[in-house]
């Protein structure tokens, strides 16, 4: 039966690749050997358990019997109460009821969504797989397979569950939707995602013994709180689950890297799948557009965040994240149509790729490159059909606002009002042009404002020549700032190598292969890289105001300007370490009532005058211009906020206190950025002619 919007299949020589590689069954193996081992080590430890557990409280009983004093009854329950809590740890696990986290998904059928679950049905032929027990809508750029992962499910068939994402839904043609619903088809067929089970339940296991132990600890406590003798037999029981759980994280770690190698070629098998039913081109060009609508989806979500301080929501965000993608097409003049196969670099929100390439053993999925790499090898291609993908819907309009309500799904709308598109797009507007570098210094301060605080402009006037042009912009101090970051995130990279954090015997840098133990001597070369092009962007920064000053003298009030902001922003940081500071003296831990009380005194006497003056101040100077947030503040500055009294802590004064504190913490940098932006768009600006 033909069916509408079905793209073609490409033709299929050698039906062989479809079978699980080699290394796929290797993994597997593994992955079972390790589970095997698991439950062989519970089974001694158990068994451990049993007898000592026994052994305690038969001794405890016999004891009882060659007499009865004071120190013979607490010796006995002392036995009793290690026997049965060496027991009671190892079985635990099977009386503590875990419950299903709730998905942000509604379920659709196919009498709302027949055209949906005719191309499904017909896909499921293709790639020989059974037809999804549930087919779910989430709000996200997401496809995902699931399914009830229970006790029985490790032994029983179960039938699957498909996710598909809105937000992917909105960014992809049908023939790259054809090749991720493939994809997840793929995981349909692979028997290994039985595996996923065992793991699950391994892992729940594991986690109730190395974690959720409240119960337990108090019942040791209690009992340590009869007797000192009673104490001791506790703290030996604790000592034995200490024990236990140092054996546990150990397996923890072998089945779940374990594991994670099989999810690996899982991904690359499933890529197999998509490429042989979709095209290779369409698989790669799918896993771009999965990453261009996170993206935009991502930008969207936040602004919705930022509407919710003005007490705003938007009715369609996927409107939205379309808006914002066919701004950043027109301004960057990308290219979406065909079939792509990297992520347009005006889009790819991360520096330059790290220089060293390592196997991380704890990664779940394998690197793009390494999957565009092994669906290119296949040499499958289908022309791809640029149908958007949306048109497999009906009713795409209230599909769309039902995914966006799950997004407020955590958020009171009952008082908010409805953002028109119109507005909304003028918003995007004004933030997306706030944050934009202006040519020629896109690669110099994207992300970066100097520390023009610590400068002596006069002293930099007299000791910098003035440069040319060319001298400042040019390819090599174009790559500095990136450089630095890189260097950055190497040099931490290289401290986890050295520290075993990460996993590895060795490592590749710039192609050289180098020992875990070399990673500290490797770490000096950088750190001396890092040292000299902060030298050299440092001079580049100077050099830039001496460029624009020799053009125009009044450029110096306007690095003036931007040293006062950075100085108030500074000053506004400092404040804000020094409370939370005092609120982490307490936060998330057991201390003393005196101790909270003195950290709130402090906070009352000596910081909130200096929040009250700053608050003002960032309202004065339009550092803060979301209204709700300005009600907050001066509600705030009007108050008289005391924390706590001798009989309780006022919970609700302390989180608006935190709130605020934050909130235009997050004004100061974003104003800093912006005002650093709009100092640079004024050394562009034409000296004006002398009269």
């Amino acid at each position: 039966m033909s069916i509408p919007l079905y793209p073609p299949t490409p033709a299929l020589t050698d039906e062989k690749i479809l079978l699980p590689s080699a290394s796929f069954r290797k993994q597997t193996i593994r992955v079972i050997s390790a589970i095997v081992l698991f439950f062989l080590v519970y089974l001694m430890l158990l068994a451990a358990a049993l007898v000592l557990g026994v052994a305690s409280i038969s001794a405890g009983i016999y004891i009882i019997t060659l007499g009865i004093n004071w120190l013979i009854i607490l010796v006995a329950g002392g036995l009793v109460v290690l026997g049965v809590a060496v027991i009671v740890f190892v079985v635990k696990f099977i009386f503590t009821s875990s419950k299903a986290a709730d998905r942000d998904n509604f379920e659709v059928t196919e009498a709302e969504q027949p055209e949906l679950f005719a191309f499904i049905r017909q896909l499921t032929t293709e790639t020989k797989t059974r037809f999804p027990k549930k087919i779910e809508i989430s709000p996200d750029v997401n496809a995902a397979v699931y399914y009830n992962s229970s006790f029985w499910s490790m032994f029983l068939p179960v039938r699957k569950n498909l996710i598909i994402g809105m937000g992917l839904v909105n960014t992809v043609n049908i023939s790259e939707f054809k090749a991720i619903m493939a994809h997840e088809f793929g995981h349909f067929s692979q028997r290994s995602m039985k595996l996923g089970s065992f793991t699950y339940n391994v892992n729940r296991v594991i986690y109730n013994m190395l974690f959720e132990n409240d119960g337990y600890n108090n019942f040791l406590q209690s009992m340590a709180g009869l007797h000192a003798v009673v104490a001791i037999f506790a703290i030996v029981a604790s000592s034995i689950a200490r024990g236990i759980q140092y054996i546990l994280r150990d397996m923890y770690k072998l089945v779940n890297k374990q594991y994670m190698g099989l999810s690996r070629e899982m991904e690359f098998h499933a890529d197999t799948i998509a490429a042989a039913v979709a095209g290779g081109n369409n698989a790669i060009s799918g896993l771009v557009k999965v990453t261009i609508g996170g993206i935009t989806y991502s930008k969207a979500i936040g602004m919705a965040n930022e509407m919710l301080a003005d007490k705003k929501i938007t009715e369609n965000i996927y409107d939205n994240q379309q808006l914002i993608l066919s701004g950043l097409v027109r301004k960057n003049e990308l290219q979406l149509q065909g079939s792509l196969t990297a992520i347009p670099a005006a889009l790819a929100e991360y520096d330059e790729a790290s220089r060293i390439v390592y196997k991380d053993q704890w990664a779940s999925h394998p690197t793009f490159e390494e999957r565009k790499a092994s669906i290119t090898s296949l040499n499958l291609y289908v022309p791809p059909d640029e149908t958007p993908a949306i048109q497999l819907f009906r009713d795409t309009n209230t599909l769309q606002h039902t995914a966006t309500k799950m997004v407020y799904v955590a958020v009171d709308t009952k008082d908010l009002t409805v953002c028109p598109a119109n507005e909304f797009e003028a918003m995007w507007q004004v933030k997306d042009a706030a944050y934009v570098v202006p040519p020629p210094f896109e690669s110099f301060y994207k992300y970066r404002v100097p520390r023009y605080q610590e400068w002596d402009l006069d002293a930099v006037i007299e000791s910098t020549p003035v440069p040319t042009f060319a001298e400042i912009f040019n390819d090599a101090n174009n790559k500095l700032s990136t450089a630095i970051r890189r260097n950055e995130n190497e040099i931490k990279i290289l401290d986890a190598i050295a520290a075993a954090e990460i996993e590895v015997a060795s490592f590749d840098f710039e192609g050289q292969r180098y020992k875990r133990t070399e990673a500290a001597t490797l770490k000096v070369k950088l750190e001396q890289e890092q040292e000299a092009d902060t030298a050299a962007i440092a001079l580049l920064d100077k050099q830039v105001f001496r460029y624009y000053y020799e053009q125009n003298p009044t450029v110096k009030s306007y690095y003036e300007k931007m040293a006062s902001i950075i100085q108030h922003t500074n000053s506004y940081t400092d404040l804000q370490n020094k409370v939370i500071n005092l609120l982490n003296t307490f936060y998330g831990q057991q201390v003393a009532i005196e101790t909270i009380h003195h950290a709130l005194r402090a906070i009352r006497e000596s910081h909130n005058p200096e929040m009250k003056t700053k608050f003002q101040e960032a309202i004065d100077q339009g550092v803060v211009t979301n209204e709700t947030l300005k009600e907050e503040l001066t509600a705030f500055i009007n108050a008289d906020y005391q924390y706590f009294n001798a009989e309780m802590i006022f919970a609700v004064e302390i989180n608006q206190m935190i709130h605020c504190l934050t909130s235009v913490m997050t004004a100061w940098n974003l104003y800093q950025y912006c005002q650093h932006v709009v100092m640079l768009e004024k050394l562009l600006q034409p000296v004006p002619a002398a009269l």
